[in-house]
């Protein structure tokens, strides 16, 4: 934006709008020194169903949450994707890793096979598109998740830390 103070990203009919650098933020916080103080108001996440949607939900048919998030800095960080800092881009480790779990990606243009989306808790972007929706349907299918009925939270299983931590070093 023309005031350099925030930044927007766009995502389908929303705009999401941030501080453009930690800089504004840190005069922010300088500022926040001399307001008045208000009192404390109830956190909507205090509430345990709110919660679980916090930790581990569905997003149209992705992972999302801090669980959501958490994969996707994993692959990430293992290298199945790249973060253009637009969208994901499936690597070629990443399509050989993904195909050797049942998930196709090869043929597609990057933004087809796995886009990002950002979480509206997390306030960060897990991956969405057709290797987003393949990782949902993989972890529900090897019961790593369990939905919670009525909701949009699922439940991460014993058995689903112990494989996402072996398979995409993910800790959660």
């Amino acid at each position: 934006m023309a005031g350099r103070i925030l930044r927007v990203e766009q995502q389908g009919r929303w705009r999401y709008y941030r501080l453009a650098s930690a800089e504004i933020g840190r005069a922010i916080e300088a500022l926040a020194v001399v307001a008045p103080q208000r009192p404390r108001e109830l956190n909507v996440l205090s509430d345990p169903a709110a919660l679980r949607l916090k930790e581990a939900r569905t997003c149209y048919s992705h992972l999302a949450g801090r669980l959501g998030v958490a994969i996707a800095d994993a692959l990430v960080a293992e290298g199945w994707l790249e973060d253009t800092g637009s969208a994901y881009r499936v690597t070629p480790l990443g399509a050989r890793s993904l195909s050797a779990l049942g998930i196709e990606s090869n043929g597609r243009r990057a933004p087809e096979a796995a886009r990002r989306c950002l979480d509206w808790t997390e306030r960060r972007h897990h991956v969405a598109g057709p290797v987003g929706t393949a990782l949902a349907d993989l972890a529900q299918e090897r019961s790593w998740v369990r939905r919670l009925r009525g909701t949009r939270a699922v439940l991460v299983t014993p058995a689903g830390r112990r494989e996402l931590k072996r398979i995409l070093n993910v800790r959660f």
